[in-house]
């Protein structure tokens, strides 16, 4: 999904705020520093003001685990 058509699955979102928090979960944070590298935003090769955000491996292990959790509460 681009980060738009995400803002629009979400609600009371700024663009501001859901690509600062986007940015935290990559592997560069908006510090600058490390980050838990479970999504990735890469920039739409049609179109380079869209960026496109996707799960990492250790993103879709992370979602896994925590939908398998959930699910057993």
């Amino acid at each position: 999904l681009s980060q738009r058509e995400l803002m629009r699955h979400l609600e009371s979102t700024s663009i501001t705020a859901l690509s600062r928090n986007l940015a935290d979960l990559s592997a560069l944070t908006t510090r600058k520093v490390s980050g838990p590298g479970l999504l990735e935003l890469r920039t739409d090769p049609l179109n380079l003001r869209i960026k496109r955000v996707f799960l990492t491996r250790k993103g879709r292990r992370f979602v896994k685990r925590w939908l398998s959790e959930t699910a057993g509460s």
